[in-house]
């Protein structure tokens, strides 16, 4: 589907952001953890099998839905729930589901920010994804392509054959921006391993490619979204507030700081101070919030919202 009739970005000034990789890389958690969302399907066994859109407008934490079938038959649902979306996931019958907030909170003075989650490709198990990643990518428009990095398998063939047949088939514009992500940092241990070393062999996996001066960023879509559970009340188990824990010491000063590594590249964008999610402000949540800062999320939300504001 390539129509905005009935979406609920209709009539809208948009910012579409197009979120692609191979399966299990990332993608949901990163977008849940970019708008604040406890929503996305990311679990290996429910990872995004169709495409999931989804529109940063209204109440956030109280989402309404649209689901679009292969017979053509379309549900909106009022209220949606993390366990209504990982059903429609898997049920072959539909073809697209799109989220949004409950309500415009008014008038806004930019465009409105749509993420769309594509299916994870794997040419072993569902090598017929590549293509509907492909296909929604050409009839639908796009103004900034993600392109998630695993970071604990970069540079494998799936990963390789997804970015060159997005290079290859999807129609260029001027305007069209692509961003590499190289997520799951907080997989790799600073002290023995270079962060510079690994993002310079990630961009030269995309320049034999053909990827012209590729920008690749490192964050942990995995430890932000932790800190956000935590600061919002969504962390409940044992074993959550543990993980919670161990991110805290991965991310502190002497450890991870990807905003170091970003420092020349995101200066324009931080100057702007257009966070998309303000974090928790008591001083007992310091720790986290700074631990956050260093995931390299916030500094992706600066870029899209600057590129937001720009595009508007």
């Amino acid at each position: 589907m390539n129509t905005t009739e009935g979406m609920p970005w209709e009539g809208k000034r948009c910012f579409h952001v197009a979120v692609v990789g191979t399966m299990s890389s990332g993608k949901s958690t990163l977008i849940d953890a970019l708008l604040g969302t406890d929503c996305m399907p990311s679990a290996n066994l429910a990872c995004t099998a169709k495409v999931i859109s989804i529109c940063q407008c209204g109440d956030m934490r109280r989402l309404s839905g649209i689901v679009l079938y292969e017979d053509g038959s379309i549900s909106t649902p009022k209220r949606v729930t993390r366990e209504q979306i990982k059903k429609w996931n898997q049920d072959e019958k539909v073809q697209r589901i799109i989220l949004s907030g409950e309500s415009f909170y008014g008038e806004w003075n930019k465009p409105v920010l749509v993420l769309h989650d594509t299916p994870g490709t794997n040419d072993a198990r569902h090598p017929e994804r590549i293509e509907q990643v492909l296909t929604f990518l050409q009839r639908n428009p796009i103004d900034i392509i993600l392109f998630v990095i695993d970071g604990k398998y970069s540079g494998t063939d799936t990963q390789q054959k997804l970015a060159a047949s997005i290079l290859c088939n999807v129609v260029h514009d001027e305007k069209l921006q692509f961003l590499f992500l190289y997520n799951k940092l907080d997989c790799y241990n600073p002290k023995v391993e270079s962060i510079a070393e690994e993002i310079n062999c990630a961009k030269n996996d995309m320049k034999a490619i053909g990827y012209i001066a590729p920008i690749v960023l490192p964050v942990s879509a995995k430890a932000a979204k932790l800190f956000q559970d935590y600061l919002s009340g969504r962390i409940c188990s044992v074993e959550d507030s543990e993980e919670c824990e161990l991110m805290m010491r991965i991310f502190s000063k002497d450890r991870w700081n990807i905003q170091d590594y970003l420092l020349a590249f995101s200066r324009t964008y931080q100057e702007k101070n257009c966070r998309l999610l303000t974090l928790g402000k008591n001083a007992d949540e310091i720790g986290i919030r700074n631990a956050f800062q260093r995931t390299g999320i916030s500094s992706l939300q600066d870029i899209l919202c600057y590129m937001q504001y720009k595009r508007g």
